[in-house]
């Protein structure tokens, strides 16, 4: 999915800037910024995929907002880039993570709806999109399942959801 947080990215700029400076050709960093900034966008290119290119009015579950794990920093969380975009392609964006949802109550507002699982009914959605590892619960018609997509799986940018009996997920 690519990489975010508050370093590394940063980082990466910082050198291909120090090079430009020097006149220094940082041709391999430049293509790790290049291919991360590109990763980004698969798992959307994904969800296009998988509701024939018209995303308006599908509504999409988003579990994972973090940059990383067990974090509540979303400072240029791959999640996040995603999340824009369904927004600008018409989508309802559903979201949970076990702890950045107060992060993504601030950045978001009212433009997507926050679930606390801990306190609420599950996000539901046509497509669960999971961004991070955590589990995530693609749903349809009000019942805890799998949404599968074309080849029988949830859209998992990680390889996070593991569907096992022992999880009590599916």
């Amino acid at each position: 999915p690519g990489y975010g947080g508050s370093c590394f990215p940063k980082d990466v700029r910082a050198i291909l800037a120090m090079g430009r400076e020097h006149d220094v050709p940082l041709n391999l960093m430049a293509a790790v910024d290049e291919v991360n900034e590109a990763q980004k966008t698969v798992l959307g290119r994904k969800v296009r995929q998988h509701f024939g290119g018209d995303m308006a009015g599908k509504t999409l579950a988003v579990w994972g907002l973090a940059f990383k794990p067990r974090t509540d920093d979303i400072r240029e969380a791959p999640a996040l880039v995603l999340i824009d975009w369904l927004l600008e392609q018409g989508a309802t964006v559903r979201v949970h993570d076990p702890e950045a949802l107060k992060n993504v109550r601030e950045a978001y507002g009212d433009k997507v709806i926050l679930y606390n699982i801990d306190t609420e009914e599950l996000p539901l959605g046509q497509l669960a999109v999971v961004e991070n590892d955590v589990l995530s619960i693609p749903v349809g018609e009000g019942l805890i399942g799998r949404v599968l997509n074309p080849m029988g799986q949830p859209l998992d940018n990680k390889g996070a959801v593991k569907a096992t009996k022992k999880s009590g997920i599916f």
